[in-house]
């Protein structure tokens, strides 16, 4: 009597877990519905033996809609939630999007990270001021291994690449600020959601070339676009439209078993998802996706949890700021990726893992997150005058002993172009460190 209970219940743990049934002799799996699909392979995601299970229950899927046992579903979409800064309080950024990893796009942002100059950092301004740094095209190479299928080109001023890109396709994501045009900074404003980041209290000499590349202005030529991915080792993303339209595509990390290969390489399958049609032959089982998307508009912010995959298209021509960050919402995750990378690269003395785990462990004796702060703020820096760190003036004059370098060539020019011409002697591959 016990046993026939026992076999009961296990029969209905297993009836709520999957439809789908595992057939042995003929190495098939046998499911009733599209959701018992999906749950059966969302189920088996991380298992050694997922890239066989995913094959399986594909045959099964195609099998499923050819025999008409269910109608061909598509990828279900909702629209992005918004809401205004001003009904938005810190403490429920927190609650409700950050630590939930809910991407959110908030309204009343602009003003705020631009100083009140928003409708100024028009192109033009961008050109006169940063005109003459250097900038890092990439080209979208769709199937690439490169990440988010970008592919870089080479180096050339940021007034060259703005004049070209539309006829070239060309696209930037990493044109730090802190590092290639300070001066900028000077009114620039992180929003009090995003300012508890714990790399900025790490120590120089381990995350220098992490903490001072960001913010990034990123700019985008109409029809250029960013293949799926996830932001750099785990952290969080905002991003400010300064002017023109981004068209998002979001989906939470359940969705990986559906968009990522599955040989645990952790690239992400060739999916074109503003065009899905396609994929819909290639990959039968993208039908069962589910994300959001919307239309990132002038003046509005993104924000992107940790490990959120998206993928972005350029509607129209822009421009916009962005940055990345570290908080204890993501810190695992974040140190977890970071110790990855140190062991790949062999670094075995003191570790940047290591130190952002004892920063993240420590009570913040004061927290900002109930104020904007300017970049010096943000920084940490005492001098309200003070744009680039102390740190970095010495990394530049270091980089360019031939060439003695003062405060304000730096200001003005930013690193490398501060000492280009010496690149050659000191045998520095710019691009790559930064």
């Amino acid at each position: 009597m016990q046993l026939g209970t026992w076999g009961f219940v296990a029969a209905l743990l297993w009836e709520c877990v999957s439809e789908c049934t595992y057939k042995h002799i003929e190495n098939s799996y046998t499911c009733e519905t599209a959701q018992d699909v999906r749950d059966e392979l969302l189920r088996n995601w991380k298992k050694p033996t997922f890239s066989k299970v995913y094959t399986q229950l594909e045959k099964e899927f195609v099998r499923m809609m050819d025999e008409g046992i269910i109608e061909k579903p598509t990828a279900e979409w909702k629209e992005l939630g918004r809401i205004d800064a001003k009904s938005l309080p810190t403490k429920s950024f927190l609650k409700d999007y950050e630590v939930a990893g809910v991407p959110v796009v908030i309204n009343g942002l602009l003003d705020v990270v631009t100083g009140g100059h928003g409708q100024n950092w028009d192109r033009e301004y961008w050109l006169n001021e940063c005109g003459h740094a250097g900038v890092l095209p990439h080209d979208y190479k769709r199937g690439s291994n490169e990440w988010a299928s970008h592919t870089p080109r080479v180096e050339i001023p940021f007034r060259e690449f703005v004049e070209r890109s539309e006829e070239e396709k060309w696209y930037i994501i990493n044109f730090s600020l802190a590092l290639r045009c300070p001066h900028v900074l000077k009114e620039f404003k992180v929003p009090k959601y995003f300012v508890a980041d714990i790399f900025q209290k790490a120590p120089d000499a381990e995350a220098r070339f992490i903490k001072d590349s960001w913010p990034c202005l990123n700019v985008g030529p109409s029809g250029t676009r960013t293949g799926l991915h996830t932001d750099s080792f785990g952290t969080h993303f905002w991003m400010t439209l300064l002017f023109g339209e981004k068209e998002w595509y979001l989906f939470d990390q359940s969705e990986a078993p559906l968009l990522q290969r599955p040989d645990g390489s952790e690239l992400f399958r060739d999916i074109e998802v503003w065009d899905l049609e396609e994929a819909y032959n290639d990959f039968p089982l993208v039908r069962l996706l589910k994300g959001s998307k919307t239309v990132l508009m002038e003046g509005e912010t993104i924000f992107v949890p940790s490990m959120v995959i998206h993928a972005v298209r350029n509607r129209k021509p822009n421009f916009a700021l962005s940055s990345n960050y570290i908080s204890r919402s993501n810190i695992d995750v974040c140190a977890d990726m970071i110790a990855k990378h140190e062991e790949n690269k062999g670094i075995s003395k003191y570790k940047l893992s290591t130190a952002l785990r004892v920063i993240a462990s420590k009570k913040p004796a004061k927290t900002y997150r109930d104020r904007h702060l300017l970049w010096h703020e943000f920084k940490g820096w005492q001098n309200e005058n003070e744009i680039i760190s102390p740190y970095m003036k010495k990394i530049y004059r270091t980089r360019c002993p031939n060439r003695p370098v003062d405060d304000q060539t730096i200001v003005d020019k930013g690193y490398p172009w501060a000492c280009r011409f010496d690149r050659e002697y000191l045998g520095i591959d710019d691009a790559d460190e930064l």
